[in-house]
């Protein structure tokens, strides 16, 4: 069986935009879709944009928002401020339901 693979790309908008946009070059090269969830409206992927204050627990409702809204088999988190190497895309997990 084929699995699905999608991209949840987080964000709390308050990041230099040229490093934003480099990471997102770089993760939009992968070439598999994207749902990104941000403090505010974002043009990359399909974007919820969360009306909510910047903390840990935000951090991880955006996590849950995004994980609640994709339909893919396979997510692979994305944070805004790092630059990932194409092999991150590359893991496939051996168990359904599990997170590594």
């Amino acid at each position: 069986m084929n699995k699905s693979a999608g991209i949840l790309y987080y964000s709390d908008n308050q990041i230099n935009m040229k490093m934003a946009l480099f990471c997102r070059e770089q993760i939009k090269a992968v070439n598999l879709p994207i749902t990104s969830v941000t403090l505010k409206p974002t043009s990359f992927g399909e974007n919820i944009s969360l009306p909510l204050v910047r903390s840990y627990e935000t951090m991880y409702k955006q996590i849950l928002t995004g994980l609640e809204s994709m339909t893919e088999d396979i997510i692979y988190f994305c944070e805004h401020d790092t630059v990932y190497h194409p092999s991150h895309f590359k893991f496939t997990p051996k168990k359904k339901k599990t997170y590594y």
